[in-house]
């Protein structure tokens, strides 16, 4: 009975037959799959072998262009190497390595010692120039002292002659002495130099001047205690460097053409812009009022007025006679009081015609008198006190000609 089959146990392993065909078609799926999978991954094997032996064709061409272009770099980096080495201070450390060459320490080197030198040919130029001057400051104040005389309304005849000797004398020793201070000064200060530091010619000039005042000063300083007169005159010669001024007024300066009148003018000028004891001195005597040319002017012009002005006939037919005199140097004034008698009754008149006179003077003017008043009798005259305030004029500033 056992051995006899059984329909539903048919079935079932009909269904169990069908799910076993149903598991193998999914892993030949999933096998088919993985195959596929695993012949796009993997790399195919190749087989090295066949390329030994095998080399590639050389091109003469190519080979050529190579070593050329190895050479050109090889020299570009070189040269980078040189020239940074040679005009720059970024690679110092090759050539004090090497011991070798540097031709920007060699140009600085060179510029220094240039400047040097030229400073001191420059500091003897201008201590030669300073000389000079002080030589052409010496005669201007006798020149200017004679051109006055020769102006002057006070000074005699005689006077005037000898001023205008005088004159053309100090002229011929001043031409020479003026044209070669002119060269002097002429002379270019500084060389050009081939710098990175300067950007231009004018800093180069500014270099040099420094050079020079800083040289005078040393100088000056080692010879103080042993020659006092010499280290003034490098200590004065620092104030002619850079004086554009000057260097033009000597070059403007011809005592052949210039009339006495001009050269006096350009002498004055001249003796502001040096400075030295001669030039001080001249500027002393310049601001000092000459009191006696003063009274001597006010006489003058009082005699244009009053024909017979004097103490004695002022007592016998009156006139014009001044009691004192009031000097302000520092308003630069002066006052006058005195009297006017007349026998005429024409007081006003008179002293109407002695202000005019006086300020007709190159000495003084703006006279004024801020009252009148007259008293007396024809028997005995009458008398007007007189005080009138004078202006003085600054001689340095006038017109001489």
């Amino acid at each position: 009975m056992s051995d006899q089959l059984n329909p539903l146990d048919f079935k079932e392993n009909q269904k169990d037959l069908e799910n076993a065909n149903v598991l193998e078609q999914v892993v030949e799926k999933e096998t088919a799959s993985n195959e596929e999978e695993s012949l796009l991954d993997l790399a195919p094997d190749v087989d090295l072998s066949l390329l030994k032996g095998l080399e590639p064709q050389k091109n003469l061409q190519l080979l050529i262009f190579k070593t050329v272009f190895a050479i050109i770099l090889s020299i570009g980096l070189l040269s980078i190497v040189f020239f940074q080495s040679q005009l720059t201070h970024n690679l110092n450390f090759i050539t004090d390595f090497l011991n070798t060459p540097h031709i920007l320490k060699e140009l600085e080197n060179s510029n220094l010692e240039v400047r040097a030198l030229k400073t001191d040919s420059n500091m003897y130029r201008f201590l030669q120039a300073n000389a000079n001057l002080n030589e052409i400051t010496y005669l201007s104040d006798g020149y200017m002292q004679s051109f006055e005389i020769s102006k002057s309304q006070t000074a005699s005849e005689r006077d005037k002659t000898d001023s205008l000797s005088r004159i053309e004398n100090i002229r011929s020793q001043l031409k020479p002495l003026v044209v070669d201070t002119a060269k002097l000064f002429n002379e270019p200060i500084f060389v050009p130099l081939i710098d990175p530091n300067f950007d231009d010619i004018n800093s180069q000039q500014l270099a040099f001047e420094t050079d020079l005042k800083e040289k005078l000063r040393v100088k000056g300083e080692e010879i103080k205690s042993k020659d006092p007169r010499l280290h003034k005159l490098h200590i004065q010669s620092m104030n002619l460097v850079g004086n554009n001024t000057l260097k033009t007024l000597l070059n403007n300066m011809d005592v052949a053409k210039l009339n006495d009148a001009e050269l006096y003018a350009q002498l004055k000028v001249l003796n502001k812009l040096v400075v030295n004891d001669l030039s001080i001195i001249h500027d002393i005597k310049n601001s000092r009022i000459k009191w006696s040319d003063i009274i001597n002017e006010i006489d003058l012009k009082t005699m244009a007025v009053d024909l017979t002005y004097s103490e004695y006939f002022y007592d016998l037919k009156g006139g014009i006679r001044y009691t004192s005199y009031e000097f302000d140097k520092n308003q630069r004034k002066i006052s006058i009081v005195g009297e006017i008698m007349r026998y005429d009754t024409a007081n006003f008149t008179m002293l109407a015609n002695l202000i005019d006179s006086f300020n007709t003077s190159g000495l003084f003017g703006g006279a004024e008198m801020k009252s009148f008043s007259k008293s007396g009798s024809v028997e005995d005259g009458y008398k007007s006190g007189v005080r009138l305030n004078l202006n003085l004029f600054d001689h340095t500033k006038l017109n001489l000609n």
